[in-house]
């Protein structure tokens, strides 16, 4: 998957990235808020969007999370090191993640943008992330097309990586994983 460029009127240099994939979304038993992103072991470029972290009892020694911000940080230099995920490719600012999805069940959803700056080939180099915005909530019900948008203004830089999260706030004793079928397109304007 390669940065696409948009062209447009007023030369300013906009590129998009795009895909398609199946978004898990988990309760915990006990009710804990559970952030799911893209694979951690083989990317955004693989269609099941799977992994998971919650607060309280992470699976992974190290990977810290918030109920409300998401992922604090993302494992990189341990014995845990994850994909890189999404890697900007230039100097710029983060427009826009739009997520377009088929919710297969009645449920209210969060989706956040994570920002980090690894110290590529650097020792201890697990980054920290931060949030982007507020993060954006829609109320679906079964078998319908949703959108989730928000826009930012936060500048990034090359090799900064970019991790898009998300959850459920509703049934949250359920252990049952429910599904959505997405579109995921991230948005840059390059400097």
């Amino acid at each position: 998957m390669a940065w696409k460029e948009i062209p447009t009127n007023d030369n300013v240099n906009d590129y998009y990235m795009q895909w398609s994939a199946r978004l898990y979304f988990r309760g915990g038993s006990q009710g804990q808020t559970i952030w799911n992103f893209p694979s951690v072991t083989y990317g955004p470029n693989y269609y099941q969007w799977s992994s998971y972290a919650y607060s309280g009892v992470n699976l992974i020694t190290g990977l810290s999370v918030d109920s409300n911000d998401g992922l604090g940080n993302w494992l990189a230099g341990s014995s845990y090191a994850y994909n890189p995920c999404i890697v900007v490719p230039s100097d710029g600012t983060v427009k826009k993640l739009d997520i377009r999805f088929n919710m297969l069940s009645a449920e209210r959803v969060t989706f956040i943008l994570g920002h980090g700056s690894p110290n590529w080939g650097g020792i201890g180099a697990t980054p920290t992330i931060d949030k982007l915005g507020s993060g954006n909530s829609v109320v679906t019900t079964a078998h319908n097309y949703y959108k989730s948008e928000e826009t930012f203004t936060d500048s990034v830089s090359a090799g900064d990586i970019l991790i898009p999260q998300w959850k459920k706030t509703t049934n949250m004793t359920s252990t049952a994983t429910k599904y959505a079928e997405a579109v995921v397109t991230i948005t840059l304007t390059k400097e």
